[in-house]
């Protein structure tokens, strides 16, 4: 792809880039990482991050990815006049298409993405710029997971049956601990949790399973959901998972 002129990446979860093609060789393409998580960990450069498959976009039916994108690829491609693009003469430099870690930066109101806030309650939207509210929400602990500042309602969040834009005016920074879930503060893909309950077969709770007890690994979590944590077995009700360690 490279020879002919277009912009070459890798798409891959965490373990395929560190346990199946860890050669130093992909650094000179850009990564595109699928980890579906709160917060992603993979250590190496990537450009764009796709957090979940379980998003919901207006217009379109069902759960779809999500992603994030840290890089401006559409200049990149223009400016270096791959993909079939030409630019007109004279050439300016070529932008820097080095993939960078996002750097989260706090607001007027003291928050960033990746920030535990408390909901206080009341209307939820599908857009940060939409004139009617989806539904309203109680209040809960919620993750702030994108920004649009400027926006009537600039914080995306999710956590406690919140999925969706709030107001500014909405949400503080000023949360008890005794607020937060534990599945919400504690939980994470790797950890062992200690849990006795029925077993689902996706994580809104659907086809309820068998019964199991004992100390399991984690190996997903989906934030906000009733049923987000995922042991090999099948989903958990998140309420109901104890961290071990």
């Amino acid at each position: 792809l490279t020879q002919e002129g277009y912009l070459a990446g890798v798409y891959a979860n965490k373990h395929w880039l560190e346990r199946r093609i860890n050669d130093k060789r992909i650094n000179q393409y850009q990564i595109w990482l699928a980890q579906w998580n709160d917060q992603p960990t993979y250590n190496g450069s990537f450009g764009i991050w796709q957090y979940t498959n379980s998003g919901m976009v207006n217009g379109i039916d069902g759960r779809v990815d999500m992603d994030y994108c840290f890089v401006d690829y559409p200049s990149i491609i223009k400016s270096r006049e791959l993909n079939g693009y030409k630019k007109p003469s004279p050439k300016p430099p070529p932008a820097q298409d080095k993939p960078v870690q996002n750097q989260p930066v706090r607001d007027e109101n003291g928050i960033k993405v990746g920030d535990t806030v408390l909901f206080k309650g009341g209307p939820v939207y599908t857009s940060s710029t939409a004139k009617l509210a989806a539904g309203k929400k109680s209040k809960a602990a919620c993750k702030v997971t994108i920004m649009a500042s400027g926006a009537p309602h600039p914080y995306h969040c999710i956590g406690g049956g919140v999925y969706g834009w709030v107001d500014a005016a909405d949400v503080t920074t000023d949360i008890p601990a005794s607020d937060i879930p534990a599945a919400l503060s504690q939980v994470r893909a790797g950890d062992i949790v200690e849990y006795s309950g029925r077993l689902y077969a996706d994580s809104y709770g659907g086809q309820p399973g068998k019964t199991v007890s004992g100390r399991y690994r984690v190996d997903r979590v989906i934030e906000g959901r009733e049923y987000g944590i995922h042991i090999p077995a099948g989903w958990i009700k998140a309420s109901d998972a104890k961290k071990v360690y």
